[in-house]
């Protein structure tokens, strides 16, 4: 049971997982370039015009870490989850009156309960 609830240990590796941003992005990639009348390039450019038409006067790739951006992939689930036991908890608060117990000959205990907003059918446990 307790095993079951290592899960929130879980999204919280995966929510900073990239917190130390290993993931290399290009960071000189979108900026403007242009190509003087000699050829000569200034400013930056897309990798790939660099790599068909100027290859030699290409400025050299910078490179900073990816923005941590994982914890966006799984909000929408955490919220749901957050919702649920909230709506769980204040369900749990709600009062249940024991109305009557029998013991039948078989040694089986019948609880009789009653619960406001809900009902029960025979054979849900």
């Amino acid at each position: 049971w307790y095993t079951h609830h290592l899960f929130a240990i879980f999204l919280l590796g995966l929510a900073f997982h990239q917190y130390q941003q290993l993931l290399p992005v290009q960071s000189n990639g979108e900026d403007a370039f242009t190509v003087g009348p000699t050829g000569n390039v200034t400013g930056t450019h897309p990798p790939t015009y660099c790599s068909l038409v100027l290859q030699e006067k290409c400025a050299a790739a910078k490179f900073k870490g990816a923005v941590p951006l994982s914890w966006t992939f799984m909000l929408g689930g955490l919220t749901i989850y957050i919702v649920e036991r909230v709506i769980r908890f204040i369900r749990s608060l709600q009062r249940v009156v024991l109305i009557k117990v029998v013991q039948h000959p078989s040694k089986t205990i019948e609880f009789q309960m009653r619960k406001k907003g809900f009902h029960a059918e025979a054979g849900q446990y």
